[in-house]
């Protein structure tokens, strides 16, 4: 969160999420930290999930950004290969120390 927190500051941080409606509304009242992401976007809102390429097309459209404006990061290698798909840099996430190296090998400040 200390990385998410620094990139707050300089960046719109969007959260995409598959989860269905009750578990969004129990995460969302447990975690506020959640609070700082500036828009939240799940799945069951849409009908579609991140293994479809739409979706991220779809989000693109709907928060009116460009692919070459946005990275994705996600713990799910193939949701970033969708990204990828629709033009959105990806980041595999596996720690706190390889997001801040990747980050900052992308030019992006942390």
């Amino acid at each position: 969160m200390k990385i998410v927190e620094k990139l707050k500051e300089k960046y719109n941080l969007i959260l995409l999420s598959d989860h269905i409606k009750e578990w969004v509304e129990y995460i969302l009242r447990t975690n506020k930290e959640l609070e700082i992401f500036k828009h939240q976007h799940f799945s069951y809102e849409y009908g579609m999930l991140k293994e479809d390429e739409g979706t991220f097309k779809y989000l693109l459209e709907k928060e009116g950004i460009l692919p070459s404006e946005t990275i994705f990061i996600d713990n799910n290698k193939d949701n970033v290969k969708m990204a990828n798909k629709a033009g959105i840099k990806g980041i595999v996430f596996e720690n706190a120390k390889q997001l801040e190296k990747q980050l900052k090998e992308m030019n992006i400040i942390v």
